[in-house]
């Protein structure tokens, strides 16, 4: 079995829609690329590249997934191998859209690797995004990023990327002056 599913852009743009509210990560977008569905019989595979034109990721509910195992029946095993190449407007809220306390666009062009096997039961996703603009909302005052790099060295058991970045507010004093 090999099928492969491509996803474009249409005549106004944009993509195919994705929307993600699982394991406490909430993804909104829209993606473009190829995949390819293989199978020996045995074992299935995803494999590909997708670019996100637009998305905006941030930690959401966590709703655990339903199992779709029928009694008796084994699933087959199988492997997911995608890349994730950021667009013009890829942004994360930190802790989420209503609350946010971080915003951070990535720098368009950027990948990230997503892994996973069932057997055995693997996840990684691993990669660097640099931040291009954003900013934070720390004791009533809003810093503008000035550099910043997300890194994600991801697995199963640990979900904790990291965010490096410099940041700037202007301050005023009583006077409405500049410090």
């Amino acid at each position: 079995f090999d099928m492969v599913y491509g996803g474009m852009a249409g005549n106004r743009g944009g993509g195919v829609p994705v929307y993600y509210p699982l394991l406490g990560i909430m993804l909104d977008g829209l993606f473009t690329g190829e995949v390819n569905l293989t199978s020996d019989g045995r074992t299935w595979a995803l494999t590909g590249d997708l670019v996100f034109p637009a998305l905006k990721a941030s930690l959401g509910a966590a709703i655990v997934p339903v199992s779709q195992r029928k009694e008796g029946k084994l699933p087959k095993p199988f492997s997911l191998d995608l890349n994730l190449t950021t667009g013009n407007n890829v942004t994360f809220f930190l802790p989420n859209e209503q609350l946010k306390i971080v915003r951070a666009t990535a720098s368009p062009g950027e990948t990230l690797n997503l892994q996973l096997t069932t057997v055995p039961r693997l996840l990684s996703m691993t990669g660097e995004l640099p931040v291009k603009s954003g900013n934070i909302y720390y004791f009533d005052r809003d810093f503008q990023m000035t550099e910043g790099v997300m890194t994600f060295n991801e697995s199963l058991g640990s979900f904790d990327p990291m965010l490096r970045l410099r940041a700037e507010t202007r301050v005023r004093d009583s006077n409405d002056e500049e410090v």
